[in-house]
């Protein structure tokens, strides 16, 4: 620890880097503390608490924070979604498919002839399709690495 550090919280020199998400969790930003605040975020705050403050950091500074939509992947170096081009042509082609007029259950059966698969290499099903189908893209777009 750096002694030239100060807490955040009471100004006094800090003896502690606390992880603000735990080590366990993946957690690798660390704030400084003096022992005593330190002590009382370990009393005081429950670790859902000190999780949604995280993510709430992470939000307040434009990162994503869930996990990977179908469509897309997150690179940990940039902090950003990428497109997935598989799945995104997947997607593309559901969307063909449905501006033929075929309803859910329909695309589920061409989708399936088509061999259009999830994750898992499983067909893709009516709830992934639903979801797919009606999802506003611009939520995810805004998370996309600006080149």
């Amino acid at each position: 620890m750096n002694n030239d550090k100060l807490c955040i919280e009471c100004k006094r020199p800090a003896e502690h880097d606390h992880h603000v998400v735990p080590v366990s969790y993946g957690g690798t930003v660390t704030v400084p503390l003096c022992a005593v605040c330190h002590a009382k975020v370990h009393e005081s705050m429950s670790l859902a608490a000190i999780s949604k403050a995280a993510l709430d950091e992470k939000k307040d500074r434009g990162e994503w924070v869930g996990g990977n939509p179908y469509g897309y992947k997150f690179n940990s170096l940039t902090q950003c979604l990428e497109y997935e081009p598989k799945e995104q042509k997947n997607i593309q082609r559901l969307k063909e498919l449905r501006g033929t007029g075929a309803s859910i259950k329909h695309l589920v059966r061409l989708a399936t002839a088509e061999g259009l698969l999830n994750r898992r290499g499983n067909p893709l099903d009516e709830t992934i399709i639903k979801t797919l189908m009606s999802r506003d893209e611009a939520k995810y777009e805004a998370f996309l690495k600006k080149e």
